[in-house]
């Protein structure tokens, strides 16, 4: 095996791990996971924005 088919090969690894990971995180049963986090997020900013008020 040549260096060129090395290459190639690490390649399309990364691409097929790349590919797998996109596909997890926008997986729809996940969805509700991210939302809760958004929500947690802006429930914060708007925790300390009230409080800043204060």
């Amino acid at each position: 095996m040549t260096l060129i088919n090395y290459h190639v090969v690490l390649t399309v690894l990364l691409v097929v791990a790349f590919a797998a990971m996109t596909a997890w995180v926008f997986w729809p049963s996940r969805r509700p996971h991210y939302q809760d986090i958004a929500r947690r997020i802006l429930q914060d900013r708007h925790a300390e924005e009230k409080k800043d008020d204060e």
